[in-house]
């Protein structure tokens, strides 16, 4: 039997005393735009088995790398995000995403493809150069940006400690890649924040993510997994990233206290 980690949200993460990531056979890591660190896409897969690790090279070396127009398309996502669309995102920020999208000039974290059970053109491929100089420059900075996720969740938990949310349970070892609260109308919050220009993320409003994914093409069973169907209904989630200062988590928090 083989234990494999998804690590995908717990980059720095610590359970009983031991870094995730270094308790299975193998475990797996994501650097997408949306995770810990961020390359825009890509991550890293990590093992102490020397077996699987000959096998993972094996299969590295019979897969290519992805177009220079695939790796340029990533590479302006954190130019243009950072200068452009998020200082802007209250007035017509979130439009200049959509455009750029729509013409190709940024990539969509999910490819239409894969909400029905295909496979992109860009998958599988290795890591480009470019992509793993920048999930290196952000490694040396995981301990700053995981003290950061830690201090907002504290603020939340603080804020929020007399309102009519479920939090989530706190401690050192954590380092939440978004706070994950609960409440019976989660839903109708995340669409008012939204309104509001409010970064409130909706992970996860179906059990199968992101919300237009064609859940027939992914062959799920309603029912099958019926905790998370609750709740996918009753959770929203709190941004925590580096560029999330107090006065803005501030701001949410006062928002969320309309809704007791």
């Amino acid at each position: 039997m083989i234990l494999i980690e998804d690590c995908a949200h717990s980059l720095g993460a610590t359970y009983k005393s031991r870094k995730v990531g270094a308790i299975g056979d193998v475990s797996f890591f994501s650097f997408s735009r949306d995770k810990v660190i961020s390359s825009v896409y890509g991550g890293m897969v990590a093992t102490n088995n020397d077996e699987l690790a000959q096998k993972i090279k094996t299969y590295q070396e019979k897969i290519d790398y992805p177009s220079y127009f695939w790796v340029k398309q990533q590479l302006l996502h954190p130019v243009l995000m950072n200068w452009i669309i998020l200082p802007t995102y209250r007035i017509f920020g979130k439009y200049l995403l959509i455009l750029f999208q729509w013409l190709h000039i940024l990539s969509k974290a999910v490819h239409w493809k894969e909400k029905r059970g295909q496979v992109p053109g860009y998958f599988p491929k290795r890591l480009p150069n470019a992509l793993a100089i920048l999930a290196r420059n952000q490694l040396k900075k995981i301990e700053r940006c995981n003290n950061h996720r830690k201090e907002i969740a504290e603020f939340y938990t603080k804020e929020l400690q007399t309102a009519s949310y479920q939090l989530p349970v706190t401690s050192e070892r954590s380092i939440f890649l978004r706070y994950t609260i609960k409440h019976p109308d989660a839903h109708r919050i995340i669409r008012a924040g939204w309104a509001k220009n409010l970064l409130i993320g909706d992970w996860y409003t179906t059990p199968i993510a992101p919300y237009d994914t064609k859940i027939d093409k992914m062959q799920y069973t309603p029912g099958s997994c019926p905790v998370a169907e609750k709740l996918a209904k009753i959770t929203l989630n709190l941004p925590t990233h580096i560029n999330v200062s107090e006065k803005e988590a501030q701001k949410i928090v006062d928002f969320l206290k309309q809704w007791e």
